[in-house]
């Protein structure tokens, strides 16, 4: 009965991170590529304040 249970846990870890990991890694890139473009765009400006 042991080793069945623990056969179901790693499935039932793997069924969780898999979808976990993939959103994370999605969301994180997706800030990730906004964060960097408003970046260059405001490095693009003419400085005015100095």
């Amino acid at each position: 009965m042991v080793p069945l249970a623990a056969w179901w846990l790693d499935i039932a870890i793997v069924l969780f991170f898999l979808p976990y990991t993939f959103a994370f890694n999605w969301t994180y890139d997706h800030l990730r590529s906004s964060s960097s473009a408003l970046t260059s765009t405001s490095s693009k400006r003419p400085a005015t304040d100095r």
